[in-house]
């Protein structure tokens, strides 16, 4: 103890140098029953047959599979944006685990959901979701989900299998689609944002050009104002 009676304070070996050393895989650092190794099994069993059935040819591309599962386990994460799905990729080790620490951008991502998955990803994403939530590993009331567009949808969505599930899963498979329309729709709302911000940076700099331009003009017009300029650039 110290002189005002206090016990010592005991800190835990704190060395930043550590991080050289040989780490401990991936594979060791998810614990087993972890949710993404829920998420990862799942797919696994699933047909994906048409999902994974590319044209041959041109350039090598990252696997379906990997992106399927990066994508449905942010889906399941709540992470529904395709930009926090690739920077996810990139600092989180159970998105890092499940990809194979490969890294594919919000770009790819998206493409991949519009374009591929475009007409399966709500059959995917609902067996899933479903079976998770069967298992007990989530809950639907974890997920934003507008009742008032429930029953608007009941017999919009065809599954492969919606003959064999009981009077509760078709419930549950309703709301899960209500679910999968704003994830999409939040997707959509951010594509068109960043779409936004890109147009409003490049007449940025169209607009930085034009008055570098106009400057230029303005010295070779001008001898006096090209000297002034010139001193006054001077270190």
């Amino acid at each position: 103890m110290n002189k005002q009676g206090h016990r010592k304070v005991t800190f835990k070996p704190y060395d930043q140098s550590l991080c050289s050393s040989p780490m401990p895989s991936l594979e060791s650092m998810i614990p087993p029953g972890h949710l993404v190794r829920e998420v990862s099994q799942v797919i696994d069993k699933l047909n994906l047959d048409e999902i994974v059935s590319y044209p041959g040819g041109g350039s090598s591309t990252y696997h379906p599979k990997m992106l399927l599962k990066a994508l449905i386990y942010g889906y399941v994460d709540q992470q529904y944006s395709s930009r926090r799905i690739e920077k996810a990729l990139k600092e989180n080790i159970n998105y890092m685990w499940l990809s194979g620490l490969q890294t594919p951008d919000h770009n790819t991502i998206s493409r991949f959901r519009s374009g591929v998955l475009k007409d399966k990803i709500k059959d995917v994403f609902s067996q899933v979701l479903l079976q998770l939530i069967e298992g007990k590993y989530v809950r639907l009331s974890n997920y934003h989900i507008d009742g008032t567009k429930i029953e608007s949808v009941a017999n919009r969505y065809t599954f492969v299998w919606a003959k064999q599930v009981s009077n509760q899963q078709g419930r549950l498979l309703t709301k899960i689609g209500v679910l999968l329309d704003q994830i999409e729709a939040e997707e959509d709302l951010s594509q068109l944002e960043a779409l936004k911000n890109k147009e409003g940076q490049e007449l940025d700099i169209a607009r930085l050009q034009q008055l570098v331009e106009e400057l230029n003009s303005k010295m070779e017009a001008d001898p006096k104002e090209n000297k002034s300029f010139k001193k006054k650039s001077k270190p």
